[in-house]
Protein backbone atom coordinates (compact mmCIF):
# COMPACT_ATOMS: atom_id res chain seq x y z
CA UNK A 1 0.00 0.00 0.00
CA UNK A 2 2.69 2.61 0.72
CA UNK A 3 4.05 2.09 -2.79
CA UNK A 4 0.60 2.69 -4.24
CA UNK A 5 0.01 5.71 -2.01
CA UNK A 6 3.27 7.37 -3.05
CA UNK A 7 2.84 6.33 -6.69
CA UNK A 8 6.30 4.75 -6.62
CA UNK A 9 7.75 5.38 -10.06
CA UNK A 10 10.98 7.09 -9.08
CA UNK A 11 13.36 7.12 -6.15
CA UNK A 12 11.28 9.77 -4.35
CA UNK A 13 8.17 7.58 -4.34
CA UNK A 14 10.17 4.53 -3.30
CA UNK A 15 11.82 6.43 -0.43
CA UNK A 16 8.43 7.87 0.54
CA UNK A 17 7.00 4.36 0.81
CA UNK A 18 9.89 3.32 3.08
CA UNK A 19 9.26 6.44 5.19
CA UNK A 20 5.59 5.54 5.55
CA UNK A 21 6.63 2.06 6.69
CA UNK A 22 9.03 3.52 9.24
CA UNK A 23 6.32 5.84 10.55
CA UNK A 24 3.90 2.92 10.85
CA UNK A 25 6.52 0.88 12.74
CA UNK A 26 7.10 3.76 15.19
CA UNK A 27 3.36 4.15 15.79
CA UNK A 28 3.00 0.39 16.36
CA UNK A 29 5.89 0.37 18.82
CA UNK A 30 4.38 3.26 20.78
CA UNK A 31 1.04 1.44 20.98
CA UNK A 32 2.82 -1.81 21.83
CA UNK A 33 4.88 -0.39 24.68
CA UNK A 34 2.23 1.89 26.16
CA UNK A 35 -0.92 -0.22 25.77
CA UNK A 36 -0.57 -3.77 24.44
CA UNK A 37 2.15 -4.95 26.81
CA UNK A 38 0.50 -3.34 29.83
CA UNK A 39 -2.95 -4.90 29.35
CA UNK A 40 -1.52 -8.39 28.85
CA UNK A 41 -2.50 -8.81 25.19
CA UNK A 42 0.25 -11.39 24.72
CA UNK A 43 2.93 -13.11 26.74
CA UNK A 44 6.08 -11.27 27.68
CA UNK A 45 8.34 -13.76 25.93
CA UNK A 46 10.05 -10.96 23.98
CA UNK A 47 10.85 -9.20 27.24
CA UNK A 48 12.19 -12.44 28.70
CA UNK A 49 14.38 -13.14 25.68
CA UNK A 50 15.78 -9.61 25.82
CA UNK A 51 16.49 -9.74 29.55
CA UNK A 52 13.53 -7.51 30.48
CA UNK A 53 14.23 -4.82 27.88
CA UNK A 54 12.09 -3.80 24.90
CA UNK A 55 14.98 -2.09 23.16
CA UNK A 56 16.55 -5.17 21.67
CA UNK A 57 13.65 -5.89 19.32
CA UNK A 58 12.60 -2.32 18.47
CA UNK A 59 15.36 -1.93 15.84
CA UNK A 60 14.19 -5.20 14.28
CA UNK A 61 10.65 -3.79 13.95
CA UNK A 62 12.03 -0.55 12.49
CA UNK A 63 14.10 -2.45 9.93
CA UNK A 64 11.33 -4.84 8.89
CA UNK A 65 8.73 -2.05 8.90
CA UNK A 66 10.88 -0.09 6.48
CA UNK A 67 12.24 -2.99 4.40
CA UNK A 68 8.90 -4.48 3.33
CA UNK A 69 7.38 -1.20 2.00
CA UNK A 70 10.72 -0.29 0.41
CA UNK A 71 10.92 -3.58 -1.49
CA UNK A 72 7.22 -3.38 -2.34
CA UNK A 73 7.69 0.09 -3.82
CA UNK A 74 10.63 -1.17 -5.89
CA UNK A 75 8.47 -4.06 -7.11
CA UNK A 76 5.71 -1.66 -8.17
CA UNK A 77 8.18 0.75 -9.80
CA UNK A 78 9.78 -2.10 -11.75
CA UNK A 79 6.39 -3.46 -12.85
CA UNK A 80 5.32 0.03 -13.92
CA UNK A 81 8.53 0.50 -15.93
CA UNK A 82 7.91 -2.82 -17.65
CA UNK A 83 4.17 -2.69 -18.36
CA UNK A 84 3.18 0.94 -17.77
CA UNK A 85 0.74 -0.05 -15.02
CA UNK A 86 1.47 -0.95 -11.37
CA UNK A 87 -0.02 -4.27 -10.31
CA UNK A 88 0.26 -5.11 -6.61
CA UNK A 89 -1.36 -8.59 -6.93
CA UNK A 90 1.04 -9.61 -9.70
CA UNK A 91 4.06 -8.20 -7.85
CA UNK A 92 3.25 -9.91 -4.59
CA UNK A 93 2.23 -13.11 -6.34
CA UNK A 94 5.84 -13.39 -7.50
CA UNK A 95 7.05 -12.48 -3.98
CA UNK A 96 4.91 -15.23 -2.40
CA UNK A 97 6.11 -17.77 -4.98
CA UNK A 98 9.73 -16.82 -4.18
CA UNK A 99 8.93 -17.08 -0.47
CA UNK A 100 7.54 -20.60 -0.84
CA UNK A 101 10.62 -21.66 -2.80
CA UNK A 102 12.95 -20.13 -0.18
CA UNK A 103 11.04 -21.82 2.67
CA UNK A 104 11.13 -25.22 0.96
CA UNK A 105 14.86 -24.90 0.29
CA UNK A 106 15.48 -23.87 3.93
CA UNK A 107 13.61 -26.91 5.25
CA UNK A 108 15.11 -29.39 2.78
CA UNK A 109 18.68 -28.13 3.25
CA UNK A 110 18.25 -28.18 7.03
CA UNK A 111 18.70 -24.55 8.00
CA UNK A 112 18.70 -24.51 11.83
CA UNK A 113 15.22 -23.67 13.13
CA UNK A 114 13.55 -24.03 9.72
CA UNK A 115 10.44 -26.19 9.65
CA UNK A 116 7.05 -26.46 8.03
CA UNK A 117 5.66 -23.56 10.06
CA UNK A 118 4.63 -19.92 9.89
CA UNK A 119 7.93 -18.68 11.33
CA UNK A 120 9.89 -20.16 8.43
CA UNK A 121 7.42 -18.65 5.96
CA UNK A 122 7.61 -15.26 7.71
CA UNK A 123 11.39 -15.13 7.64
CA UNK A 124 11.41 -16.55 4.12
CA UNK A 125 9.20 -13.65 3.03
CA UNK A 126 12.01 -11.18 3.73
CA UNK A 127 14.27 -13.04 1.31
CA UNK A 128 11.39 -13.83 -1.05
CA UNK A 129 10.38 -10.20 -1.50
CA UNK A 130 14.03 -9.24 -2.10
CA UNK A 131 14.36 -11.98 -4.75
CA UNK A 132 11.09 -10.91 -6.37
CA UNK A 133 12.41 -7.35 -6.53
CA UNK A 134 15.61 -8.49 -8.24
CA UNK A 135 13.59 -10.61 -10.68
CA UNK A 136 11.24 -7.72 -11.42
CA UNK A 137 14.19 -5.50 -12.33
CA UNK A 138 15.47 -7.92 -14.98
CA UNK A 139 14.56 -6.70 -18.43
CA UNK A 140 12.93 -3.44 -17.27
CA UNK A 141 13.41 -0.31 -19.24
CA UNK A 142 14.66 2.64 -17.22
CA UNK A 143 14.22 6.15 -18.49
Amino acid sequence: LPGLWTRARSIEGIAGAAGIGLGAAVVFLLVDVTILQNIGTYSHRWLAIGGGSNWWYHPVWWMVGTFIPWMGAWLLANRTARSGQPSAPAAYGVAIACTIIVAIIAVVVGVPGAGWNLATFGLGFLLGVALATVLSALGSRRG
